[in-house]
């Protein structure tokens, strides 16, 4: 009886210490892992935040603008050949938004304008100029400016053809509404010019109001050095 049961206390015993000792083995190599563990998680994390950032950034080019603009005023005669002006056009308000560089032109319709009520009378779109103020954050100051701006010092006739008004200098014009915000206001090109004031004298002309439309096209700057000619009255 004494022989079995102290072979059943010694085989009690050595597996109790055993256990012990890998118990200690076993902690320390499961910190071991833990630690080995540790770069992997935060690798697998940095992955999949890196993955969750990717995105497809779209270009994006906008103008924001009355759809329905349009030149229009009012002539009627005073006298035989002596008008007066009864409606001045409308300035234009506009802004671009843009995460590219850009150009603006513009052009009319047509090369005539044509009487509201009596379509035959007509007067040439180059009876009347445009210049464009800025008043966004982008500075229209030339070529090294953020804008190249054709009518900052200059009145731009209107054209059928398409004539270039804004585009980037070499800082850039990228921006929202808020750098790029403008106003177009129309000037009348006869006042100053006696020639020109003759030519108006001659237009058949009678009390109406005279309309045409006007085309403002906004593109991805190519090269601003390339520009279209303008159409420039100094």
């Amino acid at each position: 009886m004494g022989q079995p049961c102290f072979l059943f206390l010694f085989r009690i015993v050595i597996p109790l210490r055993a256990i012990m000792k890998f118990s200690q083995t076993a902690h320390k190599i499961f910190t071991g892992v833990l630690f080995l563990l540790a770069p992997c998680v935060s690798f697998s994390q940095e992955d999949s935040k890196t993955l969750d950032f990717e995105s497809n950034l779209l270009s994006v080019i906008q103008l924001n603008i009355d759809p329905d603009v349009r030149l229009e005023f009012g002539i009627r005669e005073v006298n035989d050949k002596l008008y007066q002006v009864t409606k001045y056009p409308d300035d234009v308000i506009f802004s671009v938004e843009s995460t590219e560089d850009w150009t603006l032109s513009i052009s009319a319709t047509s090369a005539y304008f044509k009487g509201v009520q009596d379509s035959s009378l007509t007067i040439p779109v180059d009876f009347v100029g445009l210049v464009v103020e800025s008043h966004g954050n982008n500075f229209d100051n030339g070529k090294f400016s953020n804008i190249i701006n054709a009518t900052k010092d200059t009145i731009v006739e209107l054209s059928e053809k398409k004539t270039m008004l804004l585009t980037n200098g070499r800082r850039h014009n990228i921006g929202d509404a808020k750098d790029n915000y403008f106003v177009l206001r129309w000037v009348f090109l006869y006042r100053d010019d006696p020639k020109r004031m003759r030519e108006f004298y001659n237009f058949k002309m009678a009390n109406d109001l005279f309309r045409v439309g006007v085309r403002l096209t906004l593109t991805k700057s190519i090269d601003p050095t390339q520009s279209e000619p303008l159409n420039v009255i100094k």
